[in-house]
């Protein structure tokens, strides 16, 4: 979908929810990130778009343009110029910290671009399971701890396919344990592995592949160190069709 102004016909923004409910009570956030795929962006200005805090209820089924949520002008975070196809990350680490400590509601955030000028639009992967798709991060750590530990999750939702599809990699050169859980939510068997890599561009298969049974779940946790880490699924038998969640959890 686009973000922005394609004309003075065409105006789009993007309403976004997800829950705080994966975070634990009494924890400190240090860091909270969202990240989408920009798939097309014009060229001809500069494509600020913004997210901003939504102040009341809204549903996915029924919002239109007329029925829109409001939202707080003066609560927003970073907001990134774009101009090429790659993935942007969103510092929203204020806005997080406040709705996990009930300063603000969470109903979620809108992102606004510029909308007084013809060709200022980003076009934004938005399929869920994608490997690309939009992704929250939040990284925290107890209060009560007198080190350093910090725990960092994420959760993917991939379709199979009759070659391995790949989930998005991640940075585990800072981290103690690292360990991706994997759930068949499909209705057929599928293969899994681990893969490592030291610089994020060529990997290798880390240990042995894992076939997941519809319904079963199992985990993952690399044999070898290495900088990047990554999960691949594949469908066992041809032509077969299947879906997993893939869960990323490291202490650093």
């Amino acid at each position: 979908m686009h973000i922005g102004r394609v004309d003075e016909y065409d105006i789009s923004r993007l309403l976004l929810y997800f829950s705080m409910s994966q975070v634990p009570k009494d924890v400190d956030i240090e860091s909270a990130t969202l990240t989408f795929y920009i798939k097309r962006a014009s060229s001809w200005h500069k494509n600020e778009i913004t997210p901003y805090v939504i102040s009341e209820e809204w549903s996915p089924e029924r919002v239109t343009w007329n029925t829109m949520p409001l939202y707080d002008r003066n609560t927003y975070d970073y907001t990134p110029n774009s101009w090429q196809p790659a993935l942007y990350e969103f510092d929203i680490t204020n806005i997080v910290q406040n709705w996990y400590n009930g300063d603000l509601t969470n109903f979620g955030l809108i992102f606004i671009g510029q909308e007084s000028i013809d060709c200022t639009y980003l076009k934004v992967l938005t399929d869920l399971k994608h490997i690309c798709s939009p992704r929250v991060t939040v990284t925290y750590f107890k209060k009560s701890c007198s080190g350093s530990t910090r725990f960092v999750e994420e959760m993917q939702e991939l379709d199979t396919c009759d070659t391995f599809n790949y989930a998005l990699q991640n940075d585990t050169s800072l981290t103690k344990t690292v360990t991706y859980m994997v759930e068949n939510t499909g209705f057929s068997a599928v293969t899994v592995k681990l893969q490592i890599s030291p610089n994020g561009l060529v990997f290798a298969d880390d240990y042995k592949d894992v076939i997941i049974q519809p319904g079963d779940i199992t985990y993952l946790t690399p044999y070898i160190f290495a900088k990047y880490t990554r999960i691949g699924i594949m469908n066992i038998n041809t032509g077969d069709t299947s879906s997993v969640k893939v869960w990323y959890q490291a202490q650093i």
